[in-house]
């Protein structure tokens, strides 16, 4: 970034990364609060479509 900006954008840029990097983190650990340490899982539960389809198997020559 240093090369393709002035260095006042690129603190502002930082800055700003740096802040939102903060805030999620405190929202992450709020909610952890919250619930109790439970965290929620970003996984769904099932199988995806392509998943189910089987997968080709190789034959010997």
């Amino acid at each position: 970034m240093q090369r393709k900006l002035p260095q006042i954008e690129v603190d502002a840029l930082v800055s700003d990364w740096r802040k939102r990097k903060i805030d999620a983190m405190f929202a992450m650990v709020g909610d952890m609060i919250q619930t109790g340490g439970s965290s929620r899982s970003l996984v769904k539960d099932g199988v995806p479509s392509e998943v189910d389809e089987p997968t080709p198997q190789l034959l010997e020559v």
